[in-house]
């Protein structure tokens, strides 16, 4: 964002100019969908049921992806509003087996939606039956931004964090002993982008 005055009372004001980043459902270290995260520990427990169909659409996003947006949309300064999302939008019915499957988890379970509304409400109801995803396409044209993460399947393989989830054959992930949370992350990437380029 910028803005420009001068001294003078009778100076003409510009604009501010912004960018919107709109980011969900981030996964990744520091997350709910950590290895360790809370949203991964119900999927482990079974407590994080399909409701319904689960034709609800989810977008997602790795903190690292966000990280790297929030770069672009910085060093681009185009103003707008953009939708930063993995490639591939998809409904839980797709999405929460393959979660529980990259943590070892046991399936979910299914339960009717009139049960689903009575644990988590109308508007938890409605995100597990009838949201819709979006679009990064904006975010990808005007950045020249590319998510590493394309799509969340990788993502749940490969990008949950350090902790060897229960039956899984990656003996060599460790926990760090301290980790940047996804907030924290993405504030130290953008610092250190901001400070690269005012040199």
């Amino acid at each position: 964002m910028r803005s420009s005055t001068s001294n003078g009372p009778s100076s003409a004001r510009q604009p501010w100019r912004a960018s919107l980043l709109r980011h969900v459902n981030h996964y990744g270290p520091g997350t709910g969908f950590d290895l360790d995260g809370d949203l991964v520990k119900l999927v482990r427990k079974r407590r994080f049921p399909i409701v319904g169909n689960g034709a609800g659409v989810w977008s997602f996003i790795h903190v690292d992806d966000l990280a790297q947006a929030t770069i672009a949309a910085v060093e681009c300064g185009k103003p707008g509003v953009y939708n930063i999302v993995d490639d591939e939008p998809a409904p839980v019915a797709a999405w929460l087996p393959e979660l529980a499957r990259a943590v070892g988890a046991k399936p979910p379970r299914h339960v009717p939606v009139w049960l689903g509304k009575l644990a988590s409400g109308d508007v938890g109801g409605a995100m597990m039956t009838q949201i819709r995803g979006t679009s990064n396409a904006k975010a990808k044209r005007e950045f020249g931004w590319q998510p590493h993460y394309k799509s969340w399947r990788d993502g749940f393989r490969t990008g949950l964090g350090e902790i060897t989830p229960p039956g899984s054959d990656r003996t060599h992930l460790q926990r760090r002993p301290r980790r940047l949370t996804g907030a924290r992350r993405v504030r130290k990437l953008v610092r250190g982008s901001l400070e690269r380029s005012s040199r």
